[in-house]
């Protein structure tokens, strides 16, 4: 028995039996795993833009943080997708988390201002007031442990056609540093 045990750890320290994979070891020891989240399910409706009388289709939820709370988490990127009842993509584009726009806001704001704030996160600019109370100008999201982040995704096109919706986290920024996320393909 004692044998086996000698063998085992020579093959071990030379490496020929591998326990763990130490890649994965290394990432989860250094504190560079992604520990951004969905919470829940996603709310999905319509809402009928006032400015050119086209329906726009929301998807809305929120993400969790559970970094350290000494981590800063901030303009965290989504990318969403559209499909319609065949499975086939019809739409996709970015969106920063945080950016939350009212029913109101949706149906005065013209496309392109809508389209701006999603990909700039620049709330300053909305005057003051069309912003709500706790957009205040910055996009800091998720700066302490397990706060949610809400988001909204906005898709103008093919709006009836749309029949499942997908969302990924593409990057964000923890402690000034720009960090991306590596997701599997959609199915």
């Amino acid at each position: 028995m004692l044998g086996v045990i000698g063998v085992a750890t020579l093959a071990f320290i030379g490496g020929y039996i591998k326990i763990f994979d130490l890649a994965i070891f290394r990432q989860l020891t250094s504190g560079n795993v992604h520990q951004l989240e969905f919470v829940g399910d996603f709310e999905a409706r319509q809402v009928e833009n006032g400015y050119n009388r086209l329906p726009l289709f929301i998807v809305e939820g929120t993400i969790r943080n559970t970094f350290f709370e000494s981590d800063t988490v901030e303009k965290i990127q989504l990318k969403a997708f559209a499909f319609d009842a065949e499975k086939q993509l019809i739409s996709t584009h970015f969106s920063y988390a945080g950016v939350v726009l009212s029913d109101d806001q949706l149906e005065t704001l013209s496309p392109m201002n809508i389209k701006a704030l999603r990909h700039s996160g620049d709330l300053k600019m909305l005057n003051s007031s069309t912003a709500n109370e706790d957009q205040s100008g910055t996009l800091k999201t998720g700066t302490l442990k397990d706060q949610g982040v809400p988001f909204q995704v906005v898709f103008f096109k093919a709006v009836p056609t749309i029949k499942r919706t997908s969302l990924q986290i593409v990057s964000y920024v923890r402690n000034n540093k720009l960090v991306y996320v590596r997701a599997p393909d959609l199915q």
